[in-house]
């Protein structure tokens, strides 16, 4: 059995790392209806995403190739590039078609032929095509050792009785020190890894670049992955530093998504709040609460208050009378003639 996975089913987590699976599992439930929350924004910022992980995936596994951020960055933003000037712009474009596939819904089967797959796309086109190794004689050919990866993951994951994040992360490690191809081991094994969460249900990473993230733990991953390769032969992986690094960059993509859904709140509101100021500016000089309901049927009582002390703050309207008779008066005439009440509520 390959060493990481075999760990995996026998995990001697430190008490930290458990606690840090158990923080994870608590964005990933309060996420769900985050990403609800992004309703027609979903697609936008995907793409942004994409672009993000296109670029920073080439600089960081490709950084002995000089193509200039100008060019990159347009290879990114657009799947329409056809004319490739040399092997790194076609790598580039590859990339960027690789996650166009991902993105359009594309599932990932962890099996030889779509990795093998996986590996021919990253250089197709070019004139390096990344097949697998040769073996030596009397050695079991790449082939057949991918296909004992991949059968073995697939068993762990219909027997379910290891968790799925933890797995994927030792594949990743299984595939990396496998290294069956003659090209960029490295990342074809990101890219699986990465799909793999993708279909493990981790939806925060559409919405926050992952690669970039990694970008700036390369040196870290790559120390990671060492010692996790230390006493592999004898059956013993330890990756568990390998696992905080994914795992951090998970917490923060959902930490970040977050972000995101209060940012959008809020700018919902702050356009709430200036819709019932407009209004205001419309109505006769004295207005009731009432007045701005009819107006707006669909904004709450909270927003129409919290928009009338804004006002009331800055001088602008004067409350007069009490209870059900409560009025306002419009002191501010300013924007009179300059208001534009065509908008349509």
């Amino acid at each position: 059995m390959f060493s990481a996975m075999k760990n995996a089913m026998n995990p001697d987590l430190p008490r930290s790392i458990f606690k840090e699976y158990c923080d994870l599992y608590k964005k990933i439930g309060a996420g769900i209806n985050t990403i609800k929350y992004l309703d027609e924004n979903q697609a936008l910022y995907k793409e942004l995403t994409m672009k993000e992980d296109v670029f920073y995936l080439f600089r960081t596994f490709f950084n002995d190739y000089n193509l200039s951020d100008t060019r990159l960055k347009q290879i990114s933003e657009s799947k329409f590039i056809d004319s490739p000037k040399n092997t790194q712009e076609i790598i580039a474009i590859n990339i960027r078609k690789i996650f166009d596939s991902i993105e359009n819904g594309t599932s990932f089967k962890v099996d030889t032929r779509e990795i093998q797959d996986l590996a021919l796309l990253i250089t197709k086109h070019s004139a390096y095509p990344n097949t697998l190794k040769k073996h030596e004689k009397n050695e079991i050919s790449y082939r057949e050792r991918l296909e004992k990866l991949t059968n073995e993951y697939n068993k762990l994951i219909k027997e379910n009785d290891v968790e799925r994040i933890y797995l994927n992360i030792a594949f990743y490690i299984d595939l990396m020190k496998l290294s069956p191809f003659k090209y960029y081991n490295d990342v074809v094994a990101i890219i699986v890894l990465y799909c793999l969460m993708i279909e493990s249900e981790i939806e925060s990473i559409r919405y926050y670049s992952f690669f970039k993230a990694l970008s700036q733990k390369k040196k870290e991953l790559k120390d990671s992955c060492l010692q996790a390769f230390y006493h592999y032969e004898e059956g013993i992986s330890d990756f568990t530093k390998t696992s905080r690094i994914f795992l951090n960059i998970l917490k923060d993509s959902y930490a970040s998504l977050e972000d995101l859904y209060n940012n959008l709140a809020f700018d919902k509101q702050l356009k709430k709040i200036k819709n019932v100021e407009v209004v205001i500016y419309s109505l006769n000089e004295t207005f009731t609460k009432e007045d701005i309901r009819k107006k707006l049927p669909g904004v709450s009582d909270s927003t129409i208050d919290r928009s009338l002390k804004k006002l009331s703050d800055e001088g602008k309207i004067v409350p007069f009378g009490r209870g059900r008779s409560a009025k306002w008066l419009r002191i501010d005439h300013s924007f009179d003639e300059k208001t534009d009440f065509s908008i349509n509520f």
